[in-house]
């Protein structure tokens, strides 16, 4: 993997999985009950996952329900996240031109702000959070084991159907869970404030960059028609929903959804 991976938003919001910015919110849940509302909406996808599988037995057919390993949860956790059920996961790419792409797709109602692209030193990032924070963590709250604060989790791809791996390599995923619910880039500012050798060093963890709305057709343009990979949703999502967004785009379709 390259040291750094990118992650495109289309605003300026907090670093956290689709999970955490509807159910958490720092000061006003624990780490506990957070994993407790976790819990439910896993069991409660699995249930519905398990009836699909009884409606159609080819569906879904690699998937043990009865003995689900850990890789196997973070499997369904990546199918629940490419339809869109918040997740603890948070989806960032190998290709900083990807992250760019899903800054920009979408239209805004909006004229005047700006795009967000962050790159990340994951290497650094896992090192610095194990060591530092990890083991306090866990004994405050209560929570057993050794990777609670941010993974690059092992998924069991031999139970995703062939659409969704699919996806996953033309979009260079990688899947990283920021497990104790907080921003990440709050957390990393607390991390090198902690350990200055970091700025000493000048070395970069985390980046933010910020891009003009303005230059939104530019840019998609540019990885349309000039990158050499010419991404396109058709390009990264090959099935009905690349086709749909794709000429969403080329008409300039507001969608605020």
């Amino acid at each position: 993997m390259n040291r750094f991976i990118w992650r495109g938003q289309r605003k300026d919001w907090e670093l956290k999985s689709s999970f955490d910015r509807y159910f958490y919110y720092e000061g006003l849940l624990t780490s506990k009950i957070r994993e407790e509302i976790l819990e439910e909406l896993f069991n409660n996808f699995k249930e519905k996952l398990e009836e699909l599988k009884q409606e159609d037995p080819k569906k879904l057919n690699k998937i043990d329900f009865s003995n689900l390993e850990e890789r196997d949860k973070n499997a369904i956790w990546v199918i629940g996240r490419m339809y869109f059920l918040p997740t603890p996961t948070i989806d960032w790419t190998e290709d900083p031109y990807i992250s760019a792409y899903f800054a920009f797709f979408k239209k805004s109602k909006e004229k005047h702000f700006n795009r967000v692209v962050y790159a990340m030193d994951i290497i650094t990032l896992k090192k610095l959070m194990l060591k530092i924070i990890l083991k306090r963590h866990c004994e405050r709250v209560g929570i057993k084991g050794s990777k609670r604060y941010v993974e690059i989790p092992d998924i069991n791809r031999e139970i995703l159907d062939d659409d969704i791996i699919n996806r996953l390599e033309k979009q260079k995923s990688v899947i990283i869970r920021a497990l104790n619910g907080i921003d990440i880039e709050k957390s990393v500012i607390k991390l090198v404030e902690k350990k200055s050798e970091y700025l000493e060093q000048k070395r970069i963890i985390l980046a933010k960059i910020f891009i003009s709305n303005e230059l939104r057709n530019k840019c998609l343009n540019y990885l349309k028609q000039e990158y050499k990979e010419k991404i396109t949703h058709i390009k990264l999502f090959s099935d009905y929903h690349g086709a749909v967004e794709s000429c969403k785009i080329d008409i300039d379709f507001e969608n605020n959804n």
